[in-house]
């Protein structure tokens, strides 16, 4: 069970470049949207299997908002290309800015050892 929770993760983030590719140069929107609903639900199923069965890693706990960062902005960083559209662009901005705050409260909570902030500030 341990290793189909991680693959779930792995998943994420090997779908993050595919969506893109399939957003920019193939404009296979409907397609990249089924991936990435597939990928946001992998996303709940491994934290629930992980905590259901009492698998939850150091490891898991690293990758898998990094994870949900590569999938966020392959996707974003795809639309705001295909789109041409300053208004995607900004709110794809605003969208990562918010990805880069949490990780750096993350990081900061880490450092003084507070880890239940930090995962509550999150997704």
């Amino acid at each position: 069970m341990n290793n189909f929770i991680q693959m779930l993760t792995y998943f994420r983030i090997i779908a993050g470049p595919i969506i893109f590719f399939l957003i920019v140069f193939f404009q296979s929107y409907g397609i990249a949207l089924s991936l990435l609903l597939l990928a946001s639900a992998s996303d709940y199923w491994d934290g629930y299997l992980a905590r259901k069965y009492s698998l939850t890693s150091v490891l898991g706990a690293v990758l898998d908002p990094i994870a949900d960062k590569i999938l966020i902005t392959f996707v974003l960083i795809g639309l705001v290309l295909a789109l041409d559209s300053i208004f995607i662009a900004f709110l794809g901005s605003i969208i990562l800015a918010r990805e880069f705050w949490v990780g750096a409260l993350r990081d900061f909570n880490a450092r003084d050892g507070n880890d239940d902030v930090g995962n509550s500030l999150s997704e």
